[in-house]
């Protein structure tokens, strides 16, 4: 009630909207936490203290435009780590491997766990938990401790 919250019916959640009542020009920036409005010809429901800045507390109502300032960032990607070795070599041998089965995406990175220096091999990126799936059910065949990281 006391924040600059809105109610929104197709927003994501956390995305910042800029709000401009058209009578007086007054804007404020609201972070969209709710569904709704669910009165008919609205379309967003400000909270007590956004309605206030605005100066749309009397009236309730006014109209209104929306700026979109900043969607949240709730993409997500996906990595197969197919192996962490202390041997170079050894990471090598598998990003190779990895190449020879058509995974031309694979990387090795150096890589420091506590006081150990180690050379992580991936493959990816994946833009869907699912497609990650598909490539670990062919990576795991050759590497069964293969597993999926998101990021």
């Amino acid at each position: 009630m006391y924040a600059y919250t809105a109610a929104h019916k197709t927003l994501p959640f956390n995305t910042l909207v800029e709000v401009t009542n058209l009578y007086n020009n007054k804007k404020v920036i609201v972070r969209i936490n709710d569904r709704g409005p669910f009165k008919k010809n609205r379309i967003i429901d400000l909270s007590y203290a956004a309605a206030k800045k605005i100066n749309m507390l009397g009236p309730g109502t006014a109209p209104v435009v929306l700026k979109e300032i900043k969607a949240p960032t709730t993409k997500k990607y996906y990595y197969i780590q197919v192996g962490s070795f202390e041997s170079k070599i050894n990471a090598y041998r598998t990003y190779f491997s990895l190449k020879k089965m058509g995974f031309y995406h694979a990387e090795v990175n150096k890589v420091k766990v506590g006081n150990k220096q180690f050379w992580r091999v991936t493959s990816g990126i994946y833009h869907s938990r699912e497609r990650a799936k598909n490539a670990l059910s062919k990576i795991g065949a050759r590497y069964p401790n293969a597993f999926i990281v998101a990021r």
